[in-house]
């Protein structure tokens, strides 16, 4: 049996607070986290404590740990609900957007809005202060506000002898306020302020919310180099879009491509992918295609008359009578001229 006279007394420390901390955050992991599919649109990894955290967009900011990979938590747990409530009270019962604020700096929830929501809703504190007033449908006007009457027959509002009084209005100009340097002073560090409580709001309610996901654009990486893509201008119809082929992928930080080199007719071109279409056709398939010799035809031959043929083949005219240009689209057989 355990000695109970031997065991420590006072306040808990805090290597002891974070100890038992870590040991709460893997035991709940680990009941509600069997199944990875309900964070399979996450990006985790488990770090030195075997705890699961989430990877945001911005680990390259200087910044707390905590705070670029918050500690995932569930919504449907014991654990997760007094957090919140612990949170809610000691921030003075703060809202909601300000409440998931605080609790984002540090751990990231599933359904993180709809748990916070939720405890706020059922504080009995916030109740006093969000409670409406019910409102019922409009009463019909009475009668003298709606009958057919001539003009002043009802007077809604009788004239008081108060409405003729009014004050004397005077011509003098006001007294200007004298500001000396004190008052510029209290300005400027009320500025300074202003704009350190804008810097602390931009990085909890937006920073705070950037967070990695998975298989968001998979049609990325379709694009293999020597594929035919038209190139995007914003200035010019889609039909008229250049051609080019892709020479080079070029990967960012973390190993996926996000910009490419393109080969057009006349330079080279260094591109975003959302700035590329690629075409159902390949470089592989386009530089492919059988070449086929063409029969050396001798001159002596009897040919056709040239005024002759030109008055056989009759061109398409419209109404107006303007000849027919058939647009060259795409010019697909001729691609491996233009590259090479």
């Amino acid at each position: 049996m355990q000695n109970w006279g031997d065991r420590e007394k006072g306040q808990l420390s805090l290597d002891e607070l974070e100890s038992a901390e870590i040991q709460l955050i893997r035991s709940v992991q680990a009941q509600c986290f069997v199944d990875e599919k309900s964070i399979s649109n996450l990006c985790v990894f488990r770090d030195h404590n075997n705890i699961i955290r989430v990877k945001t967009r911005i680990t390259e900011r200087i910044d707390t740990s905590l705070f670029l990979s918050p500690i995932l938590l569930p919504n449907n747990c014991i654990f997760t609900q007094r957090l919140v409530e612990h949170f809610h009270l000691k921030n003075h019962h703060a809202g909601t957007q300000l409440l998931l604020s605080i609790i984002r700096e540090k751990y990231w929830i599933v359904g993180g809005r709809r748990t916070v929501r939720k405890i706020w809703n059922a504080c009995v504190n916030c109740r006093r202060y969000k409670s409406k007033s019910p409102m019922t449908d409009p009463v019909s006007l009475p009668g003298d506000r709606v009958k057919d009457a001539a003009v002043f027959e009802v007077d809604l509002t009788p004239i008081t002898p108060a409405m003729f009084l009014f004050e004397i209005q005077t011509a003098e100009t006001k007294d200007l306020e004298i500001r000396d340097a004190n008052h510029f002073r209290k300005r400027l560090r009320f500025r300074a302020k202003v704009i350190e409580e804008l810097k602390k709001r931009f990085r909890n309610e937006y920073l705070g919310q950037l967070i990695q996901r998975q298989k968001q654009h998979p049609q990325s990486s379709n694009i293999c180099e020597g594929d035919i893509v038209l190139i995007r201008d914003g200035w010019k119809k889609r039909l008229q879009w250049p051609l080019a082929r892709v020479i080079k992928l070029i990967p960012g930080n973390d190993g996926l491509v996000r910009t490419v080199k393109l080969r057009t007719q006349s330079c080279t071109l260094i591109r975003p992918i959302q700035r590329v279409f690629p075409l159902e056709v390949s470089g592989n398939s386009v530089t492919s295609l059988p070449l086929q010799k063409v029969q050396h035809i001798d001159s002596s031959m009897n040919c056709a008359d040239p005024d002759t043929v030109k008055a056989a083949v009759k061109p398409q005219v419209t109404r107006c009578g303007r000849p027919v240009k058939k647009p060259d689209k795409l010019n697909l057989l001729t691609l491996t001229d233009v590259f090479d």
